[in-house]
């Protein structure tokens, strides 16, 4: 509802004030685990920091992912990735995008209205999706999953 409501919010934890911004900027932008978590749904993938620059690079068990900021970052670091389910571009042709294009399983996909809840098995791993509703994919389907580098956040 705060995000719904307001223009900036801030997100206090534990008497700290952790984060403040505009709704978009703190849902999307966020590299406290906490308010990931807090703020909704997120994917959470563990791993460590291999190359840092223009783009960082996390190895993760889903595979080598691609972020495009990694703010306060060391090279070497435990970090983890955080991907939204709707965040996750999913498709039956291989997207021609070179990075963060993993191949999965669809485990289970839960029609909800407007949106279809999915979960993607990748390399035993579970993935949330949040399929578009007017494209239906079947439990037993493999299937592609893109997460765009400036979709995934880092959080350390």
């Amino acid at each position: 509802e705060a995000l719904a409501m307001s223009e900036r919010i801030g997100v206090i934890m534990e008497g700290e004030l952790v984060q403040i911004g505009g709704p978009a900027e703190v849902y999307t932008s966020t590299h406290d685990r906490r308010v990931a978590a807090f703020l909704g749904i997120a994917n959470t993938f563990e791993g460590k920091i291999v190359a840092l620059g223009a783009k960082a690079k996390v190895d993760t068990p889903l595979g080598r992912m691609t972020l495009a900021s990694a703010s306060g970052a060391k090279l070497n670091q435990a970090a983890a990735v955080a991907i939204r389910p709707e965040a996750i571009l999913c498709s039956r042709a291989r997207p021609s995008a070179g990075e963060n294009v993993f191949e999965g399983t669809v485990r289970r996909a839960t029609f909800l209205g407007g949106l279809i809840d999915g979960e993607i098995d990748v390399a035993g791993n579970s993935v949330r999706v949040s399929f578009n509703p007017y494209e239906r994919f079947a439990p037993g389907e493999r299937i592609y999953l893109h997460a765009p580098a400036d979709r995934c956040l880092m959080l350390i």
